[in-house]
């Protein structure tokens, strides 16, 4: 009996340790993804090319919406991750500060 209450043990931590560490490294890929996304979006890469951007979030662009549509709701849509997606959607007027400043 001792020996299967160790083993058991031991399985339950072979899990828990594989389910921690598959945690982390999603964890990881979410805030790598969220830094590519602010990054592609950020105002000075809109105003020089927004492909990196519209590509990264067109699947997510229903985090935006308020609508019917909207999936901000939606866990595992992840919005929080593409919340600079929202550049695209508010229509950011690029380039507007240079145009203010002539």
């Amino acid at each position: 009996m001792l020996l299967s209450l160790s083993s058991a043990l031991y399985r339950s931590a072979v899990y828990f340790s594989t389910f921690i560490r598959c945690y982390i490294h999603d964890e990881q890929q979410l805030l790598e993804t969220a830094e590519r996304v602010v990054m592609a979006c950020s105002e000075s890469k809109l105003n020089d090319n927004s492909s990196e951007c519209q590509k990264l979030c067109k699947s997510k662009l229903c985090c935006f919406d308020e609508g019917d549509y909207g999936c901000q709701d939606d866990a595992s849509k992840d919005c929080a991750v593409y919340a600079a997606c929202e550049a695209l959607v508010e229509g950011l007027a690029v380039g507007a500060a240079d145009e203010n400043e002539e």
